[in-house]
């Protein structure tokens, strides 16, 4: 709905915009062809969190992708044997995280050289654009051949 919302404020941004409510949904929607951007979020009761980015780019390989991320609000109840809810029972509160921010996981000397490097390697490639991904080896898992 960002999207919609960002159309109504500026009167020259035309556009149509569908909704899916599952991924599978979107993928099919996809077959169709004539998409030319996709919001996915990765919260979709059927998707798989990064997979569900492989089977959109699986769909539409050359149609670019931005994701939206969230979780769901969830409220844990105490129930009997029966499955009824315990009136004095414990309750727990899980709340909803935001997606729509962004929030830079890098300190501001990491940044800087990224965004300084990307720079050089896209004005020597002459390229249009890039994108640098930065991870931190110990959690990266590797993958060998046999």
């Amino acid at each position: 709905m960002l999207a919609a919302e960002a159309a109504a404020e500026d009167a020259l941004v035309r556009f149509d915009l569908e909704t899916r409510s599952r991924l599978s949904e979107g993928v099919k929607r996809l077959s169709q062809g004539g998409v030319e951007a996709i919001l996915l979020d990765l919260s979709l009761p059927d998707g798989q969190g990064l997979r569900s980015v492989a089977a959109v780019r699986e769909q539409a390989p050359h149609v670019p992708i931005v994701v939206l991320t969230g979780r769901a609000g969830e409220l844990l109840v105490e129930r009997d044997p029966s499955g009824n809810d315990i009136a004095a029972g414990l309750r727990e509160l899980k709340p909803s995280a935001r997606g729509d921010n962004l929030v830079l996981t890098l300190d501001s000397a990491m940044q800087y050289e990224t965004e300084r490097a990307l720079s050089d390697a896209i004005v020597s490639s002459k390229a249009k654009g890039g994108m640098a991904v930065v991870s931190d080896p110990p959690t990266t898992c590797q993958l060998e051949s046999r």
